[in-house]
């Protein structure tokens, strides 16, 4: 995915309980839910979860509880969401139960009640970046065919001043569009937060209203994860120097991941671990004592940067546009510090192709598609 550029990846998560994934023939498991939310924040990836309330063998009750699960438990927590309500297609295993009387999907009550809950307990730092399908009516068998729900839940939301933390609904953009007053008192705020393993730092800059103008994602993590061709940021040693031990791990993920995707191995056997810290002694660095533990150093990666507002081409200036006052580099500073309170000797950064050369102008390099500072 890297190969291509990707920086975000989107899961069919629909609800996070077996009985109903087995009933509707989704044709996976929770925990592959959790094993491929890891393996992506690992790697850098920003992590969407597609969201389906109103599915067979749920209800209003099930579905606000499943979903406050997925913000709860430290498995799962998704940078965005997008939550599609159940709808019956024409042609689907779904229409032929509807027609036997066998589901009924949520009616635009029930709907509009359950989204202004899960709205309610989204965290600040996820996104919701769409509610509803736009799939015209005449698609539609049943189900609710209102595709600017959303809009309407919003407006009615923002009149009765609910305090919506999700990022979307912050955004310095949408108060423009609005023509609200908007302050300049801004302030860098650290969300920390323990997900899949690792420490998420969520930084933003928001002014006195919460109102936001930029944000960061910063994992820290000290699991050893290797793509048997590189070191994420060159935090691990670098394995491709050592040939023989790549053959070893190699045989060894046959053995024991042979239905997982080699490209996000995790390396939890000890005689592993220890090869590799014995091997790259061997290569003259990082580490001497073949018996130091191979994880000790933590890893950091920023999985996203975003500055909202008027965006400019590089080179270009404008005093109004929020992406070319600072920001971006306030924020970078503040994650380089906590990474190196974290002991890391490296950050990376999960960059698309368009913006490296922002990067490069803040000291990073180009290693096996990741920008990298640090020695």
């Amino acid at each position: 995915m890297r190969e291509f550029g990707a920086t975000r990846v989107e899961l069919g998560v629909q609800i996070i309980d077996d009985e109903i994934y087995k009933k509707i023939k989704r044709g996976h498991k929770v925990k592959d839910v959790v094993e491929a939310t890891k393996n992506l924040k690992n790697a850098g990836f920003k992590v969407g979860y597609h969201i389906m309330p109103g599915l067979p063998g749920s209800d209003l009750k099930k579905d606000l509880k499943l979903f406050k699960k997925l913000f709860s438990d430290k498995r799962f927590k998704p940078d965005q969401l997008k939550i599609y309500p159940c709808q019956v297609i024409p042609g689907s295993e779904l229409e032929k139960i509807y027609w036997k009387k066998q589901y009924k999907p949520y009616t635009k009550e029930q709907t509009q009640q359950i989204l202004v809950e899960m709205l309610e307990q989204v965290p600040r730092y996820c996104r919701v970046m769409r509610v509803m399908r736009e799939i015209p009516p005449e698609y539609l068998t049943a189900g609710v065919i209102n595709i600017d729900l959303r809009k309407d839940i919003e407006k009615e939301l923002r009149k009765n001043n609910s305090k919506i933390k999700e990022i979307r609904y912050r955004e310095i953009g949408f108060a423009l569009r609005d023509n609200r007053e908007v302050n300049l008192d801004l302030k860098l705020k650290t969300t920390k937060y323990k997900a899949s393993d690792g420490d998420e730092y969520f930084l933003e800059i928001v002014n006195s209203d919460d109102i936001l103008f930029g944000l960061l994602r910063l994992r820290i993590f000290n699991e050893l994860h290797s793509s048997l061709a590189r070191d994420i940021g060159g935090l691990v040693p670098d394995i491709r120097q050592g040939t023989s031990l790549k053959k070893q791990l190699m045989k060894k993920s046959n053995e024991e991941n042979d239905k997982k995707d080699k490209s996000f191995l995790v390396i939890k056997n000890p005689s592993i671990s220890s090869a590799l810290a014995r091997d790259k002694s061997r290569a003259g660095g990082w580490e001497s004592d073949e018996r130091s533990n191979v994880g000790q150093y933590n890893q950091a990666i920023i999985r996203e940067l975003h500055v909202y507002g008027q965006a400019l081409k590089l080179g270009e200036k404008n005093k109004t546009a929020s992406q070319h006052k600072g920001f971006g580099k306030w924020l970078m500073n503040e994650a380089e510090k906590i990474a190196q309170k974290n002991k890391c000797k490296k950050i990376s950064v999960i960059s698309g192709v368009g913006v490296r050369e922002y990067y490069r102008k803040l000291g990073y390099e180009l290693e096996e598609g990741y920008m990298v500072k640090g020695s």
